[in-house]
């Protein structure tokens, strides 16, 4: 039975020790639910609690749902934070995908270190994923359906915590009702077209009149599945951390890369050598807050790395990229057109998730400030033919040979700006400084270095 003390219970399971709570608010039922019950627990158990909620703008009524969410923490004295965005599908991508994806980006921008993203996923839930999974020929990590825990931003630190997967839909319904709850009921919820309506209001009822108690039978073997995975990562982590490559972690980076021949060497003495190394790339996938990909494309991608070394696999937001013997998990880039603009050598943001600043250094390619005062200082997106003057060199060198002579991932070479001095270019990422600007050897105190910073890592 669902109450203020067995969700108090049920917390240290999936949250560990954490006591600073931000709840996904839709203000449906079974958020209310859990929202009111943190409210009633927090000053007796030491929670901070606030209120996220996100406005898929898909519904003509949503604006009027984010205010009454609102009216509601006001009520109760909960802070509440809340965005509005026009979620689009992309060709290919349902709908539910992509206000899934914004909702979570949103959510990894928004949780701060220190707090753990709390969703109102039930036993009944649970069923119907371990459903649709199985349907859709899901291994044992789909079967396990939603997870008690998982990573949110894996630069954060952050995680998302589902405490009511022991409680069914009917008991939240019932302690709302006992305590005079109103939440919203959104339409969508009851639209068969989408799959897993079908199966709440048609397929789960059936199978409840034929065997009662299905529901909660089918969230217990999806729990069964879920510490079945567990058994199988904890296995392989040893392996995974083996593979991984830190050293060569780049700015658009979700996770340590990790080294390809490690990786086929850690799967090939396996019987099950193609099982293995897809187990491997999901395990490193979901550390990191990722969904991984269908069986097909991971299929393609290792073929494409077995052969070539040269690969790429892109799927919802995350991008699997092999480059130099290393396969990288990289937020997507967008195109940016060329452009310059005058910086002041003040922390800027870049728009497209990137974020600018002068750090110290005194590594070597690093920047001396004072040959950089009362000159002209831009900020330069390459356009194909730039020419760049190392230090100690007679001559310009072409950009796209130092890219490649130092390894630099293709896809950072056109995404991140270069530094101009009057008009030269005076350091390229991965590259270090030109000669216009550079530290002199033996000078390298108060020197300084351009440093990138990607959003929702």
């Amino acid at each position: 039975m669902f109450s203020v003390e067995n969700l108090c219970r049920a917390l240290p399971q999936s949250c560990e020790e954490s006591r600073s709570f931000a709840v996904a608010y839709s203000g449906g039922m079974d958020s209310h639910a859990l929202l009111h019950a943190l409210m009633r627990a927090r000053e007796s158990h030491g929670f901070a609690v606030r209120a996220l909620h996100f406005d898929h703008a898909l519904q003509a009524e949503s604006e009027n749902w984010a205010a009454h969410c609102e009216a509601v923490c006001r009520e109760w004295d909960i802070p509440f934070l809340h965005a509005r965005e026009q979620v689009r599908a992309r060709p290919g991508q349902s709908i539910e995908d992509a206000a899934r994806r914004a909702r979570y980006r949103w959510f990894a921008q928004s949780v701060a270190r220190g707090e753990t993203l709390l969703t109102a996923h039930h036993a009944d839930d649970r069923a119907e994923t371990l459903l649709l999974n199985a349907l859709r020929g899901g291994g044992a990590h789909a079967l396990a359906g939603i997870r008690p825990r998982r990573m949110l931003s894996s630069a954060k630190g952050t995680r998302v915590a589902r405490p009511l997967l022991e409680f069914s839909r009917g008991e939240l319904a019932e302690y709302a009702r006992a305590n005079g709850l109103r939440w919203i009921e959104d339409p969508s919820n009851r639209d068969l077209r989408f799959a897993r309506n079908y199966l709440r209001h048609e397929i789960i009822p059936l199978l409840q009149r034929r065997m009662p108690g299905a529901s909660a039978a089918l969230a217990r073997a999806a729990a069964k599945c879920h510490d079945a995975a567990e058994l199988l990562d904890a296995a392989l982590l040893p392996a995974l951390g083996e593979c991984a490559a830190p050293e060569k972690r780049g700015v658009f980076c979700i996770a340590p890369p990790l080294n390809a021949n490690a990786l086929q060497a850690a799967a090939q003495h396996d019987d099950h050598q193609h099982a293995r190394l897809t187990a491997l790339l999901r395990l490193w996938l979901h550390r990191h807050g990722r969904r991984s990909p269908s069986d097909r494309q991971l299929r393609a991608f290792l073929a494409q790395v077995c052969n070539s070394r040269r690969a790429a696999l892109l799927f919802g937001d995350t991008e699997l990229r092999c480059f130099d013997g290393h396969i990288y998990m990289t937020r997507p880039q967008s195109s940016v057109s060329a452009m310059t603009m005058d910086w002041d050598l003040r922390a800027r943001d870049l728009g497209h998730g990137l974020r600018i600043e002068m750090r110290r250094s005194d590594e070597s390619g690093a920047l001396a400030p004072r040959r950089l005062r009362g000159r002209k200082v831009q900020l330069v997106w390459r356009q194909g033919g730039e020419r760049m003057t190392l230090p100690h060199r007679a001559h310009s060198h072409a950009l796209k040979k130092l890219f490649q002579d130092r390894r630099v991932p293709p896809w950072e070479r056109g995404a991140l700006p270069l530094l101009a001095v009057d008009g030269e270019i005076a350091w390229a990422h991965g590259v270090g400084a030109g000669a216009i600007a550079c530290a002199r050897d033996g000078n390298l105190a108060d020197s300084i270095r351009p440093h990138f910073a990607a959003a929702n890592r």
